[in-house]
């Protein structure tokens, strides 16, 4: 049985990176605090760079497990090269995540290379996170209730006499849930948070990195930020402490990064080009206007 405890707490988790993401982003679109173009871009960006993260992690990941015959075997192989597995991982997000968010500010938003139109970016890159967070959420509250119902014995038992599993796969993908605990509910929630945070700095050091001409300040700074909140958070034994650290990773780059305010400049207009026709048409106008006495 899953306790009310831990139930309370998943259903928090999805609050947190469920509702208030999508009020809040629709408040601040409504109040045209934030730039619609830029967020939505933001969104964008991040579905397509957990897509590529997700593809590379799984090959990454299977290439540990390659050896294992069973599922408790695989867990074994990557619980016994989890820091190593969680570095890998961690470059790889960040990575993947600091070029999404390059290529996004560099070619997709030339119009809006403010310091408005790089938060817009980072929030919707960041809401977009928290979104898929929430729907992890929602999963384990799926299961959990399945589990406390007996619904999900009788599903797996089916499974089992039909031979698509076998019964050690299903006890350690049942324990899996049952382990989970309040705490680890509240961590993830607290380091979705940061994640979040971080998302947005993010954009604001690439969009400076970009406005002032410097390809790899922006995407290194992101990068190697990126990477470090990921991997302290993974590799850290105690979840909840790891969290908190990442989400003061988070809060302290958003901070410096909102200092750049000033230095983030848009895009100098392009001068009107030279229209030979209109020009000697208001010549015209001005020779045959009647002088004033």
């Amino acid at each position: 049985m899953i306790s009310k405890g831990v139930i309370m707490a998943v259903l928090i988790g999805i609050a947190v990176t469920g509702a208030v993401p999508v009020i809040g982003g629709i408040v601040l679109l409504a109040a045209h605090k934030i730039k619609a173009s830029s967020f939505w871009a933001g969104a964008l960006t991040y579905g397509i760079a957990i897509i590529v993260y997700s593809i590379i992690a799984f090959i990454v990941s299977l290439a540990v497990m390659s050896d294992s015959e069973t599922m408790s075997d695989a867990l074994d192989a990557a619980e016994e090269q989890s820091v190593g597995l969680s570095l890998v991982l961690s470059i790889v997000l960040g990575i993947v995540f600091a070029l999404a968010l390059r290529i996004c500010i560099g070619s997709c938003m030339k119009k809006t290379r403010t310091f408005k139109g790089a938060v817009s970016c980072g929030a919707g890159f960041g809401a977009a996170y928290l979104v898929t967070q929430a729907v992890s959420y929602l999963t384990y509250y799926t299961t959990f209730a399945s589990i406390n119902n007996g619904e999900f014995d009788k599903q797996y038992s089916q499974l089992v006499e039909s031979g698509l599993y076998d019964k050690e796969t299903v006890s350690t993908l049942k324990s899996t849930y049952t382990s989970y605990t309040a705490s680890d509910a509240v961590s993830g929630t607290v380091l979705s948070a940061g994640v979040a945070v971080l998302c947005a700095a993010a954009a604001i050091f690439i969009m400076r990195a970009v406005c002032a001409k410097k390809l790899f300040a922006g995407v290194g700074a992101s990068f190697l930020l990126i990477t470090a909140q990921s991997f302290v958070s993974a590799a850290l034994p105690n979840a909840v402490a790891g969290a908190v650290i990442a989400l003061a990773i988070g809060a302290a780059a958003l901070v410096y990064a909102c200092r750049m305010r000033e230095k983030i400049v848009p895009p100098p207009k392009q001068p009107v080009q030279d229209d030979s026709f209109m020009r000697s048409v208001e010549d015209a106008k001005t020779d045959t206007e009647p002088e004033h006495q």
